[in-house]
């Protein structure tokens, strides 16, 4: 074997040696699965978006709660891992960081959305959402709409947020329509701010999302859809593709805690109206 022969070989072997040891952010291998980082650690690392009433902090403590926070925590205990809520990140950004190793798993109920599923995967849904059209209560120019397609024209006005579902729903499903778009890291309250001071002429959001508003902002806004909403959201935890270990350990302490009643204890703890999420039907109904 002559000496470039050799040379060839060596630098193959250095290359293969060196890809083992690249580390994620974390300082952990990028080529050791979410799983067993997750099984030697003991350690849950949740990144999370605040969204009401999945994942609430508290202005003046940073304290968080919330229905995801409980459920989520629970879950750990089943497992017998700590979960730990690394970092607070947004509509727009969430999956680059679940991406780059930031944290294992997105957990405060996300939803599943085709857009999504390209860089991350789901877990089985928690609840579902309803997406409602929601416009000013003095608003009558859409009383009578026969088809919600109408909506999709340059007259239209649409708050929409940079990542949350207002974009993906406009950008969808009526992409004539002119956006008038916020940044992620907004309050979600400041879309419905739009439409309220006439900057927008309607959101889509879920039901309980524009309940929560009107508790402080009684009667300003109506949905011209209450009973046939314009999507049906499953809401659930995001984790990174290719993990199917993980997944199942996942899938099997979340539908556990499903079918004794959890989430509907959780969602009764957190005040929300009835029907505002839809449970998903357990296997032995």
């Amino acid at each position: 074997m002559n000496n470039q022969i050799k040379t060839i070989i060596l630098s193959a072997i250095v290359a293969i040696i060196a890809s083992f040891a690249i580390l994620s952010e974390d300082g952990t291998s990028k080529n050791k699965s979410v799983f067993n980082r997750v099984m030697e650690s003991g350690k849950l690392r949740c990144g999370y978006v605040i969204t009401t009433p999945a994942l609430l902090k508290d202005a003046n403590t940073g304290e968080l709660s919330g229905i995801s926070y409980d459920l989520v925590n629970e879950m750990g205990k089943n497992l017998d891992l700590e979960v730990e809520w690394v970092e607070e990140t947004s509509w727009a950004t969430m999956l680059e960081g679940l991406a780059n190793n930031r944290y294992d798993a997105l957990c405060s109920a996300i939803w599943s959305t085709t857009s999504r599923s390209k860089r991350a995967e789901f877990l089985d849904p928690i609840y579902y959402a309803g997406v409602g059209i929601w416009v000013r209560s003095d608003d009558n120019r859409f009383d009578n709409i026969k088809d919600v397609q109408e909506l999709n024209n340059k007259d239209i006005k649409i708050a929409t947020m940079d990542g949350h579902i207002s974009e993906i729903t406009t950008k969808s499903d009526y992409p004539n329509a002119t956006r008038i778009s916020l940044p992620d890291f907004s309050n979600i309250s400041e879309l419905f701010n739009l439409v309220t001071t006439k900057k927008a002429d309607l959101v889509f959001e879920q039901d309980y999302v524009a309940w929560d508003f009107m508790k402080h902002n009684p009667n300003v806004v109506k949905n011209i859809v209450p009973n046939d909403p314009i999507r049906v959201f499953p809401t659930t935890v995001l984790i990174p593709q290719n993990e199917p270990a993980l997944k199942n350990m996942l899938n099997t302490a979340q539908n556990e805690l499903i079918k004794i009643g959890r989430v509907k204890q959780l969602l009764k703890k957190y005040k929300t109206p009835k029907g505002s999420f839809l449970m998903p039907k357990r296997d032995f109904e």
